[in-house]
């Protein structure tokens, strides 16, 4: 949990293991739909293609909780912990260990931690309304004309 050991617990070696690990398990999940033999659909307003997702129910929940799940996880224990520690550091909490504590005040009073949050919750936030409706109408069904 030290800022300081970032770099002998993160070495370079280790960084681009974890890319190539990532790029080949996006390659694999993603490479089903593309490979599969069903019929794309033609959106004649839009002038696209795209894959039925609608019968593809299963593999789209199972990709959404393989690379959504990990993402919200780790974002929100991020920034629950940055905020936690703020707010510490705030309050006057005692923290035993000097080197940290200068290390962990320097990092949280960069204002990019509050400039990054509010970023990810306007993403969030502007794709919800999206998101909502999409799940209603895959409940519920298309709205009758």
């Amino acid at each position: 949990r030290k800022p300081l050991r970032y770099e002998t617990v993160q070495t370079k070696t280790r960084c681009q293991c974890w890319m190539v690990f990532t790029w080949i398990s996006v390659a694999m999940m993603c490479c089903p739909p593309l490979l599969g033999f069903q019929k794309p659909i033609f959106d004649r307003e839009a002038f696209i293609c795209m894959l039925d997702w609608g019968n593809m129910a299963a593999y789209t929940i199972t990709l959404s909780i393989l690379v959504l799940g990990p993402s919200v996880i780790t974002i929100v224990y991020t920034y629950c912990y940055i905020f936690t520690m703020m707010r510490r550091l705030r309050s006057g909490v005692l923290i035993h260990d000097k080197e940290y504590a200068t290390a962990l005040s320097e990092n949280l009073s960069n204002p990019s931690h509050i400039m990054s949050f509010v970023l990810v919750m306007a993403f969030w936030v502007s794709w919800a309304p999206y998101a909502g409706l999409r799940i209603y109408t895959v409940v519920n069904g298309p709205p009758q004309v």
